[in-house]
């Protein structure tokens, strides 16, 4: 599976968006936009370290 098939950022980089069923049942029922995973995203964006690099599509 690859990442970007299924997933993107919000606008605000804190929130993931389902491109496919595949990703929005996953961002639900892991509860991926929980507000404490936003917040750390946020932080870590203030760091550098959000969002994260991927690799290139080979």
């Amino acid at each position: 599976m690859v990442w970007e098939d299924h997933f993107l950022w919000d606008d605000s980089l804190t929130g993931l968006v389902g491109k496919t069923a595949i990703g929005r049942v996953t961002i639900d029922v892991l509860r991926l936009n929980r507000k404490p995973l936003k917040n750390l995203r946020r932080a870590l964006m203030a760091i550098g370290e959000h969002p994260p690099k991927l690799p290139p599509i080979k």
